[in-house]
């Protein structure tokens, strides 16, 4: 039966029937969560029981990586079939995660997710992508790990929670996009939620709100942007923000659409065009043979 694996919000373990399953040791939950983070690699003893002991002697801490280990490998052998591919591959010098295991995992839902939508604008996701991403983010239930303070876990909550502020603003384009303001606002909300300062998101949703034909509101949001803005960051708007504003009080914003796109052109226009070149360059041709004959003509004369 699958292990779910949530690190977002509270650590929590349970089968995919949803029976949540514990262990016990503080620490072997530290090291377990360690290498689900960081599970497309193997680590060294050593450097695992510096990372989490990194207080103890180095043959204490050894001890302790060896317990810990052994509380993890007894927690998951107690409900899981034996025939099936352990979580965990240790021998006397390498530890890692099995990539055989069959664990679902939403921090590697959310960096999926993250890799399949990478370089592209929300716009212009695909709908299977945005779905998703879309589904990815619906599984972020709080910073990971909430609670825990070792060093290496608050690097990887950071950097975690901007890869989930991203996929949020793709969905946020995305459902511009398609004029599901509602929506989109909605995850602007949620951005908010852990970066009430963030200024294109702000300027995002006093777009939107216009769009969506709440000019009072778009103007509410603004003055509220200004105020966050000032209190968290001792910083005005930018001018790109300002102009906004002023073009919503005029009632009237330039590009609210983009941009047409390039007109099609048929085939046979191409040809027809590639014909013409191609006579243009022949006629070039004539007339730069043409000047070499004269002038050879001349200097022989």
């Amino acid at each position: 039966m699958r292990i779910m694996i949530r690190l977002f919000g509270r650590f929590r373990l349970e089968l995919e029937g949803g029976e949540p399953f514990e262990i016990e040791s503080r620490k072997a939950q530290e090291l377990l969560c360690y290498l689900l983070i960081h599970r497309n690699r193997s680590h060294a003893r050593e450097t695992l029981a510096e990372t989490i002991w990194g207080e103890s002697p180095d043959s204490r801490a050894k001890k302790y990586l060896r317990q810990a280990l052994w509380q993890v490998q007894s927690a998951f052998a107690a409900i899981t079939d034996p025939h099936i591919p352990p979580l965990i591959l240790a021998d006397t010098e390498w530890i890692q995660i099995n990539p055989e295991a069959d664990i679902w995992l939403d921090v590697a839902q959310l960096e999926e997710a993250d890799l399949n939508a990478r370089g592209q604008h929300g716009k212009d996701l695909p709908q299977e992508v945005y779905q998703k991403v879309k589904c990815a983010t619906e599984n972020y239930h709080g910073e990971m790990l909430e609670g825990w303070y070792e060093d290496w876990c608050l690097f990887e909550r950071e950097r975690l929670q901007n890869i989930y502020l991203t996929l949020l603003d793709k969905l946020m384009g995305y459902c511009e996009a398609h004029h599901a303001y509602e929506e989109a606002l909605a995850y602007g909300e949620r951005i908010l939620r852990y970066d009430v300062a963030r200024e294109r998101t702000h300027r995002r949703m006093v777009r939107i709100y216009y769009l969506a034909g709440e000019r009072t509101t778009a103007l509410r949001q603004y003055e509220r942007c200004v105020t966050l803005l000032q209190e968290e960051l001792g910083v005005k708007p930018s001018q790109k923000t300002v102009e906004l504003y002023e073009h919503i009080c005029q009632d009237h914003i330039r590009q609210l659409d983009p941009p047409p796109s390039a007109p099609s052109v048929s085939t046979p226009d191409i040809l027809s065009r590639l014909h013409h070149l191609e006579k243009m360059v022949s006629d070039f041709h004539e007339r730069v043979s043409d000047e070499i004959r004269t002038l050879e003509q001349t200097l022989k004369n």
